[in-house]
């Protein structure tokens, strides 16, 4: 089952996307304005689609990029002058405003498109998309029980990682171990 998730930092504005994808005929999309939050979501479904803006509540389209599951692709809304480096990395992005149609008809071609494994490898951190999620979900929680903002969060577990000699994928399992629901 491929499944949508709409992320922006204006939560009124990504429910009005929300509508649009439903009038067109697509399942219901979660909506939110986290990006650690869509992860989590994109976590529980094997592919899908993220639909998202620049910037969302606490991280940018980069970190969910670098995160997302093997079997999602992303959609970027956001100003012209902002999609240089989404473009360059194969993103699939449009310029707003948008017309419907255009947005329409890329969500269903990257929803149908040929899916990867999962077991490729981030292109920039060389881990697996499965240690992303243990890492992205150490994150929020720290997050959560630490109230740290992401970068803070991220910078947690590099530092935690280099004093104990261990990956940072293991200091963020430590860090699910420890806090973890």
């Amino acid at each position: 089952m491929a499944d949508i998730i709409i992320v922006f930092r204006n939560i009124e504005e990504a429910r009005s996307i929300r509508a649009d994808f439903i009038r067109w005929g697509f399942s219901p999309p979660a909506v939110t304005s986290s990006g650690l939050r869509a992860l989590s979501l994109a976590a529980g479904f094997k592919k899908g689609l993220i639909v998202c803006g620049y910037r969302a509540a606490d991280i940018s389209w980069t970190e969910i990029a670098e995160n997302m599951p093997a079997g999602f692709s992303m959609l970027l809304l956001a100003r012209e002058a902002l999609l240089a480096e989404a473009r360059e990395r194969g993103i699939s992005c449009f310029s707003i405003p948008v017309k419907n149609e255009d947005l329409r008809q890329e969500a269903r071609r990257l929803l149908t498109a040929k899916r990867r494994g999962n077991t490729r490898k981030n292109d920039r951190t060389g881990r697996s998309v499965k240690d992303n999620e243990v890492v992205a979900r150490a994150k929020e929680i720290l997050m959560e029980k630490k109230h740290m903002k992401e970068p803070e969060a991220h910078r947690y577990l590099q530092k935690t990682a280099m004093d104990t000699g261990s990956s940072m994928v293991e200091t963020a399992g430590m860090v699910l171990e420890l806090f973890g629901p």
